[in-house]
């Protein structure tokens, strides 16, 4: 992803620097050892951080192991020869499918015309390949609670739990799953955090795959005590079950359907929001283009009964989750075990 952002009249040299960068490849071989640090300190970050590390672990249990959702070592990394990461860019980078996305207060026939002196001149790309079958993600059959232990760079646990989608991709189904994921926040928030004190700032959203929309889940993540942290998990997996077993209420749904309404008309208002979330997708997904015609008053079509339905994903056969814990300092190896597992 490149991004770019400044004055209107500075339209053509964003085009122009582009088209630069995507036009030649001239790789540095000295540069390796720098990007390989750079991507150490990242893999850091992620497998040290309680939330992070858990959420990678719960994607890859969600995935049925799929390798893609893990990150790679560096050690691993590092035995990369520079020539086959020359040779992979050349042709994702340089010839591959490329996407354009331009907001901002100027007319599209000013744009077309300095697209077509700059991006224009490209040769001609690689089409976007279907994704194999080979490629395609698949949702585990296996549910349930694993939890292990880790070397962690805080002192907190973290809990991880995802419920795979079965709606369609459409504007409605989307929308409803994303209230489903508010209510399930909201009951996290006032049980978990505000009653019991046990946790910081729950969080539930509904996430579907950009290039498999079949591939979709509502998941959770949480932080807690240690020695709480599986007992808790259960208690988020109770709470979730009995939202799909009995649904929201009329409150729960006036109520949160409010913050939503604010937030989209805020992003209606917002040039990154139009970048990001419909304009550099029009192309490869143009269903992006009539979710946006609804985002404004979207929700207020939603009924209760789409939401019970969507939340109906909750239910407690359905749930993958994970949860670290931190390792003890004098325990130099991470233990794991596999709490509860079920077919």
């Amino acid at each position: 992803v490149i991004t770019a952002s400044g004055p209107t009249t500075e339209l053509p040299f964003a085009l122009q620097l582009v088209t630069a960068l995507i036009s030649d490849l001239k790789l540095d071989p000295k540069r390796l050892p720098t990007a390989v640090a750079r991507y150490s300190s990242q893999i850091r970050g992620i497998t040290t951080t309680p939330v992070n590390r858990v959420t990678t672990d719960g994607l890859y249990s969600l995935s049925d192991r799929d390798p893609r959702f893990l990150v790679a070592a560096s050690t691993i990394v590092s035995q990369y020869p520079f020539t086959e990461v020359s040779d992979w860019l050349q042709v994702h980078w340089l010839r591959g499918p490329l996407e354009i996305g331009i907001v901002g207060d100027f007319s599209p026939i000013d744009v077309c015309a300095t697209a077509s002196t700059t991006v224009g001149t490209l040769p001609t790309r690689n089409p976007r390949s279907p994704v194999a079958a080979s490629e395609r993600l698949v949702f585990t059959t296996i549910t349930g609670k694993q939890v292990y232990r880790a070397k962690l760079n805080a002192g907190a646990a973290a809990a991880f739990l995802a419920w795979p989608v079965s709606l369609p991709d459409d504007p409605r189904s989307n929308r409803a799953l994303q209230l489903a994921a508010d209510v399930l926040r909201d009951r996290l928030r006032v049980t978990l955090r505000e009653a019991l004190g046990a946790t910081y700032s729950p969080q539930a959203v509904f996430t579907r795959n950009q290039r498999q929309p079949d591939f979709a889940y509502l998941w959770a993540t949480l932080t807690f005590e240690p020695k709480s942290a599986s007992a808790l998990t259960n208690r988020v997996i109770a709470l979730a079950d009995d939202l799909a077993q009995h649904g929201v209420t009329d409150e729960e749904l006036a109520r949160l359907k409010e913050p939503r309404r604010s937030r989209n008309a805020e992003q209606m208002r917002d040039n990154t929001w139009w970048l990001g979330a419909v304009v550099a997708f029009a192309q490869s997904r143009p269903g992006v283009i009539v979710e946006a015609r609804g985002h404004l008053t979207g929700f207020d079509e939603i009924t209760r009964a789409d939401v019970d339905r969507a939340a109906r994903a909750f239910a407690e056969d359905a749930v993958t989750a994970a949860v670290v814990v931190p390792l003890p300092p004098d325990e130099p190896h991470p233990t794991p075990s596999l709490e509860s597992a079920k077919k």
